[in-house]
């Protein structure tokens, strides 16, 4: 074993090391964080009152190497393989949407972005949203917010494990940790709600993330002598630490260290304080059936928008090879376990997605379904990458065959 290995080894050990109730707990980092208003890549302020500024991917420059040979679990020995290699980031924000404001407008070739998705005008013949899909635990039952529409989402089961992020996992001995997920907000109400995470290894275990920056460039970085942060924001600035978690996604994806990341902006039992409604974004997401709650829900929305926007910027500005970039061989899959927010259902929930991930999906299109489950997706993304099953056959019946490119 090289002295690398061990490394890379011992800080795998030393990070999973405190596991309770069946969850893998990647750090003990918690703490609550500030909000942001306003429009998207603007100065943010949040409940404490400290404020990010700077341009999307304005450090995230570079290029990476093309030896890494396999798909989506391909070997990671040396950067990253465009001829071979896709990158899933996983965007996730819990409670749902107002449907109407989010609900874009036309069809494929002519869309017409909704006033949520208005952010995401640049990257408009590169995004798919997908209307219709219901986040359901068993055929014909559509999830609960706090009872399994989280666990559900991404593995298209009843319980039990891996989630999608695992089969674009890499394997190898240089990959610390292939499957990361990192919580911009990780301080949680778990008495008032039931499960909060969504990421599951194949043993079923809960995959906690870090809301540490720091931690998550070290459990990715070690050993490798890279340090792609010079600061950390303060934590209170919670858009500034969700974007110093995309810098360091962006640049592991270019070394090669892993194919996929999930971000975890919001939790379904988040206490977070939104700036200027006396209200935490769970209360927020609760009340938003009526007014002035439903604005300043579409108004937080609104800035998730901006923030899938910047991360879109950050992959654009990396170059892989001639001519392609991060982006080109990523998608970016923005989703939440529950349809309309007022409602706890998970019925019609909202995804987006940017990117066509190395030429696998279509994109710049609206899908619209009636009676297909978020199973369907994640099936559809797994046969994006080579694997021909994925979760439950009841919940996962057969792909989106509109998604997937030729």
């Amino acid at each position: 074993m090289t002295v690398r290995q061990l490394g890379i080894l011992t800080a795998a050990l030393l990070s999973v090391a405190a596991c309770h109730d069946g969850r893998a707990v990647v750090d003990g980092a918690t703490g609550s964080a500030g909000r942001s208003t306003g429009s998207a890549g603007s100065s943010a302020t949040g409940s404490a009152g400290s404020s990010a500024t700077g341009s999307a991917g304005s450090s995230a420059t570079g290029s990476a190497g093309s030896s890494a040979t396999g798909g989506a679990r391909g070997s990671t020995d040396g950067g990253a393989g465009v001829e071979t290699d896709r990158f899933l980031f996983i965007f996730y924000t819990a409670h749902g949407t107002v449907l109407d404001a989010w609900r874009p407008s036309g069809t494929t070739g002519n869309l017409t972005l909704s006033p949520i998705l208005q952010p995401l005008g640049p990257y408009q013949d590169r995004v798919t949203v997908i209307d219709g899909l219901d986040n359901i635990s068993a055929p014909g039952h559509p999830a609960s917010t706090h009872v399994d529409g989280p666990s559900a989402l991404l593995t298209a089961r009843s319980s039990g494990g891996p989630s999608v992020d695992y089969v674009f996992a890499p394997s190898g001995a240089e990959v610390a940790f292939p499957d990361p997920v990192a919580g911009v907000e990780q301080k949680l109400d778990f008495v008032a709600v039931g499960p909060q995470w969504i990421n599951y290894s194949p043993q079923g275990i809960e995959l906690i993330g870090t809301r540490d920056p720091r931690n998550l460039e070290q459990n990715l970085f070690v050993g490798s002598g890279t340090q792609p942060l010079s600061t950390i924001p303060d934590p209170s600035d919670y858009i500034g630490m969700g974007r110093a978690d995309v810098q360091i996604a962006a640049q592991a994806f270019a070394a090669g260290l892993t194919h996929v990341l999930t971000e975890v902006w919001t939790t379904p039992g988040s206490i977070l304080q939104i700036a200027g409604t006396g209200m935490t974004y769970r209360q927020l997401a609760e009340a938003s059936g009526t007014s002035p709650a439903r604005e300043q829900f579409i108004a937080e929305q609104v800035v998730f928008a901006g923030e899938v926007a910047n991360l879109a910027a950050v992959l654009d500005q990396i170059t892989l090879a001639p001519g392609v970039t991060l982006l080109d061989r990523s998608a970016i899959l923005w989703i939440s376990e529950t349809g309309e927010a007022s409602t706890h259902s998970g019925t019609s929930i909202p995804v987006v997605l940017v990117g066509n991930l190395g030429g696998a999906l279509r994109q710049g299109q609206v899908l619209r379904y009636t009676g297909r489950s978020q199973g369907d997706l994640m099936l559809t993304l797994a046969r994006a990458v080579g694997q021909t099953t994925f979760g439950d056959p009841a919940i996962a019946t057969r792909p989106l065959d509109e998604l997937l490119a030729p």
